[in-house]
């Protein structure tokens, strides 16, 4: 069953009826479209710095439309989970500076003074340039093959695998306020450095994509 990953931002998560903290994000890799770590604000008692922990670590989601997620096991796996400082995505861009490029060590940049040919060469080491963040893709533009046509509205993702199977699409253009679905192996490429994601279709053919169901 696909579920919204926007509706889990701020969901509890649990462990032996003890709350753990809430789902801040959640990092993906592009090139498969799996779900590596979910981000989470961890509750005082267990530490002030947001941890990451993989959906292995959680038992499997409920089909009855309750959010929230229960961690399998102790509390031991929080105390061990790496902090998001260590796999910080490359492309994550911050709320307060939209378009600030993340360095490494605390240092940003104005992606706008930086040359776009010196910005595609650079070197990020320590940093994963597969790495994604589902709250930055949301409010990308989609980029047709001829035309934009709309912003993503939501990422699906099977409860299952983990697996994001298709983008939520709110059309722009001619028949407003509506919802497509974008399978995400459409996708050909997501540019941070444009906020856009490129879809291996027409806008005409995308606007006859499978409507997402609401209500």
């Amino acid at each position: 069953m696909m579920k919204s990953l926007k509706q889990q931002f701020g969901c509890q998560i649990q462990a032996r009826g003890c709350d753990i903290g809430t789902v801040e994000d959640f990092l993906f890799d592009d090139r498969t479209w799996r779900i590596r770590f979910l981000v989470v604000d961890p509750e005082p008692r267990l530490g002030e710095r947001p941890i990451l922990l993989p959906p292995e670590s959680f038992a499997p989601a409920s089909d009855d439309g309750r959010r929230g997620l229960t961690l399998r096991g102790e509390t031991a796996a929080v105390d061990n989970a790496p902090t998001f400082e260590e796999y910080r995505p490359l492309f994550l861009r911050p709320s307060a500076a939209p378009r600030l490029l993340y360095l490494g060590g605390g240092e940003f940049l104005w992606a706008e003074s930086v040359p776009r040919a010196a910005w595609r060469s650079r070197t990020w080491s320590g940093e994963d340039p597969h790495l994604r963040s589902v709250r930055e893709i949301i409010g990308y533009s989609i980029q047709g093959s001829d035309c934009r046509i709309g912003r993503v509205r939501d990422l699906l993702v099977n409860g299952q695998n983990w697996k994001i199977g298709a983008l939520c699409l709110a059309l722009s253009r001619r028949a407003r306020n509506q919802l497509r679905l974008i399978p995400a192996d459409k996708v050909c490429c997501l540019s941070w450095f444009e906020a856009t994601v490129e879809v291996e279709a027409t806008c005409s053919e995308i606007e006859h994509f499978e409507p997402f169901p609401q209500g």
